[in-house]
């Protein structure tokens, strides 16, 4: 058997809704929605800052590897001082040189640009870390430290080890004996 609505029920449906019950359904709406937009931008904020971090952290690992692998494939390190350093290229034969002047990572005096978006080198260290022997005779581990920075307050310091051999009677001009990296 089918229930009958009461008359007073049946008088309000055909009226509709009552201002304030507009009111709530509105003002819960509003709020649904400006909780759904806070939650989207903010999740959207964190993934650009994170894809902003890993490509400015990428650029960083790069430049160090690539200059690292560099003088490790060198048949000859010409020499270094605490802001740069310079060595024959392997494949070409040409003498490469880097050094960190006027706030600029320099490579035959042309400014390495970055990839990533407004950041540049802020340091650049090259220092002896250990000295010792070698299978082919006195050697040390040449310590190379960059430090990036970007507008965003992003910074990283990467630092990289290459073994370099010490010819004997060279007076400080050193050849790389192996492509070992610590």
């Amino acid at each position: 058997m089918k229930r009958q609505r009461p008359d007073r029920v049946r008088r309000r449906a055909a009226r509709g809704v009552t201002v304030l019950e507009l009111m709530v359904a509105v003002t819960l709406g509003t709020v649904l929605v400006s909780m759904v937009y806070l939650a989207w931008s903010t999740i959207h904020g964190k993934a650009v800052r994170d894809r902003r971090a890993d490509l400015f952290h990428s650029e960083a690992l790069r430049l160090t590897t690539s200059i690292s692998g560099q003088l490790r494939r060198s048949p000859r390190l010409l020499g270094w001082h605490g802001y740069g350093l310079s060595f024959v290229s392997a494949g070409t034969g040409d003498t490469l040189s880097y050094e960190w002047y006027g706030g600029k990572l320099l490579r035959n005096d042309t400014a390495i640009v970055l990839q990533s978006q407004a950041s540049w080198v802020e340091q650049f260290d090259v220092s002896i870390e250990e000295e010792g022997w070698g299978p082919a005779g006195p050697l040390f581990l040449l310590r190379l430290a960059i430090a990036v920075k970007d507008s965003f307050d992003n910074e990283t310091r990467i630092p990289s080890c290459v073994a370099v051999a010490l010819p004997s009677g060279s007076g400080g001009e050193t050849e790389a004996i192996s492509p070992w990296n610590f």
